[in-house]
């Protein structure tokens, strides 16, 4: 019982301690103190003999579920991770871009068709960056598989640059001449 009356303690504590600490505390949002402490008592409401197990387990319930605001924040939370994934992302498949190995380019094009739009416009501009030919039928397919438009654009785009003669092939056919 002790343990229990400890327990409740504590939680009402750190609920009330997170939201106050987030300055969303209000008379509506904060557990009753009185609640928490018997009767005008400083002693834990479990631990007072005037304390009823049932209001005690009422101030549990009660204690436990989730805040609309705690939702919101977690919400908030999921998504500012997200976007710290994506930048990362972002990020990689321009440093894959730079190099020539053709791992880097398939990591690259598995990208062309991932849910989050901003990672496959990345992996669109790294493929034309990267400069192989050999993405040409991944695009392709990308871009037959797409509805967004955007994305069909830039996505024949790429594949227009890629179709390019290199500096090296115009140099090699004018030598030709």
């Amino acid at each position: 019982m002790p343990l229990l009356a400890l327990a409740l303690v504590i939680l009402g504590g750190l609920l009330l301690f997170q939201r106050m600490g987030k300055g969303e505390a209000n008379t509506s949002d904060t557990l009753d103190s009185e609640a928490l402490m018997g009767q005008g008592s400083s002693e834990p409401a479990a631990a007072n003999p005037q304390t009823s197990q049932a209001q005690a387990k009422e101030l549990a319930q009660s204690s436990v579920k989730p805040a609309p605001r705690a939702q919101a924040g977690f919400a908030a939370a999921t998504e500012s991770s997200n976007n710290s994934y994506v930048d990362t992302r972002v990020e990689q498949l321009q440093e894959l871009a730079l190099t020539s190995d053709a791992s880097s380019l398939e990591t690259i094009l598995s990208e062309l068709n991932n849910p989050e739009g901003a990672i496959r416009k990345a992996a669109i501009e790294a493929a034309a960056q990267f400069g192989s030919r050999d993405a040409i039928p991944k695009l392709t397919e990308a871009a037959a598989q797409t509805d967004d438009a955007k994305d069909k654009v830039a996505l024949t785009e790429a594949i227009d640059f890629l179709k390019l003669p290199s500096l090296t092939e115009v140099l090699a056919k004018g030598k030709s001449r």
